[in-house]
């Protein structure tokens, strides 16, 4: 019977992977049971990061279902059907790995071995005094020292998680003419190759939260994507479908500035076609806000005109046919 970690869990963790969205075995099970399916696999693996060698048994399974409210059948459909599992024995004897959860976490293990190896090097040939200072070189030097480990820590994560970094640093959306250079280059047949994979595209609608707004500015989404790239000279780095499935997703990660300001974007957007239709009647200055309809001033207080043969009258202080 596999055991689980006795050591505390605090801190430990499995990379994942943002490629895992794009791999054909997650999506079919997403299509089947939905976002619901999702969260099972994600159980499924937490809980064999807690045991050792990453393999667990029936006892396991009884206690996922117990504890998560999860039916059986639904566990079973998910480690059986979509060949995300490796399956040993039966019964009372049934061994459950994951071959991802294998690869994502051998890698974790040799890195974190790199690290303390080259730390070990470091501290033998720099040191330390009692208070955590470098010693035997000036301010310049360590702070050249500790960004340089930042770095390196930040390109191991990105190597782990399979992540591609998104650069995040402008603060507004800058006009870009698409148009400017009509070649259409390989990235960019990739992506309109990606956003055929309905698929995929329904993951990355949950994945955005944008909610119903994803659905309706799809299009703008996709063109602030291409602006993005084309600004920040993105394109070399995206050699397929998949490099760009996996940018597109830290593009629109939720928490970013870009997510932010894409939520702002949209709002506004959703306000001015509100406006627009409840005052189809009307025209409004953009500038000042205010209503006019056929050169007629309409006061600011005034509801909605409601047809377009209705005329403001100052006596009644309401329109009339």
């Amino acid at each position: 019977m596999q055991k689980l970690i006795t050591m505390s869990t605090k801190g430990e963790y499995f990379p994942l992977e943002v490629a895992v969205l794009t791999d054909e075995r997650v999506l079919k099970m997403i299509e089947k049971h939905k976002a619901k399916g999702f969260g099972t696999y994600l159980f499924l693996l937490t809980e064999l990061r807690m045991h050792q060698d990453y393999t667990m048994g029936m006892t396991a399974l009884r206690t996922i279902s117990r504890a998560r409210r999860i039916s059986m059948k639904s566990l079973e459909s998910i480690i059986y059907d979509f060949d995300l599992f490796v399956i040993e024995g039966e019964g009372e004897n049934l061994q459950i790995s994951s071959e991802y959860m294998q690869r994502v976490m051998s890698a974790l293990e040799e890195n974190r071995k790199k690290r303390v190896k080259a730390g070990k090097k470091g501290a033998a040939s720099v040191g330390r005094d009692s208070t955590g200072k470098f010693t035997g070189i000036d301010g310049a030097e360590e702070k050249r020292i500790e960004e340089k480990r930042r770095e390196e820590n930040s390109r191991e994560i990105i190597k782990e998680t399979g992540a591609a970094a998104v650069d995040n640093s402008y603060s507004h959306f800058p006009e870009v003419d698409l148009t400017a250079n009509p070649v259409v280059t390989s990235w960019e047949k990739h992506l309109d190759e990606a956003i055929q994979d309905e698929s995929w595209v329904e993951v990355l609608a949950i994945h955005s939260q944008l909610g119903c707004m994803f659905t309706r500015y799809f299009k703008e989404i996709v063109e602030e994507f291409r602006r993005h790239i084309k600004l920040k000279s993105k394109g070399r780095a995206l050699h397929s479908v998949a490099d760009v499935k996996d940018y597109f997703s830290n593009f629109l990660n939720p928490g970013t500035d870009i997510h932010r300001r894409l939520l702002s974007h949209f709002a506004l957007l959703e306000e001015e076609e509100r406006r627009r239709k409840k005052n189809i009647f009307e025209m409004i200055d953009s500038k000042t806000g205010q209503r006019t309809y056929c050169g007629i001033i309409i006061p600011p207080d005034a509801p909605p005109r409601p047809s377009e043969t209705a005329d403001w009258s100052h006596e009644q202080n309401c329109w009339v046919a």
